[in-house]
């Protein structure tokens, strides 16, 4: 196995680690020593520094990039249509994809949204801006406006002989 050399390496870098944040790290003199490098494994056990796998820095993913492909098409495709999709619709649409992955996945966090953004700044934050054009577009046509659009509903109400069953 091509694994077992890089594991046998990495095993004593992991230790040192582990020993050195619980505060265990000491030597004989009593005073703190430095964590076991890579390097210093690489030189013990002669294998190549390019084969040790790093470790994952970061908080682990919720979604795959294919799943985050999917909800920021399904995005850009709202925002086209003239629909901008809300935090809350998006947040649902990532629950529901992990749910179908995992059926015990809890939701999406709080901050998930925010995260979610930030790494995909192609998508537009509309929302504000359309419901903000739809107001302006409202007060510059004027309440008489819509008081005619009203008048006219009764007009033909009456003239139909609509009524309520």
């Amino acid at each position: 196995m091509p694994l077992d050399p890089n594991l046998k390496a990495a095993r004593p870098v992991v230790l040192s680690r582990q020993r050195l944040q619980k505060g265990l790290s000491r030597d004989a003199s009593n005073g703190p020593k430095k964590a076991f490098t890579l390097r210093d494994a690489e030189q013990a056990n002669t294998l190549d520094f390019e084969q040790v796998p790093e470790p994952n820095k970061g908080r682990p993913r919720l979604l795959s990039d294919d799943e985050e492909e999917a909800i920021v098409s399904s995005i850009i495709w709202m925002q086209k249509s003239g629909l901008p999709a809300s935090k809350h619709e998006i947040e649902d649409a990532a629950n529901i994809i992990r749910s179908r992955r995992d059926p015990d996945a809890v939701p999406v966090g709080r901050m998930w949204y925010r995260r979610f953004c930030d790494d995909h700044p192609e998508l537009d934050r509309s929302i504000l801006k359309s419901k903000e054009d739809a107001r302006f577009k409202y007060n510059e046509a004027g309440v008489e406006e819509t008081k005619q659009w009203f008048k006219r509903l009764t007009e033909a109400i009456t003239r139909y002989g609509i009524d309520a069953l």
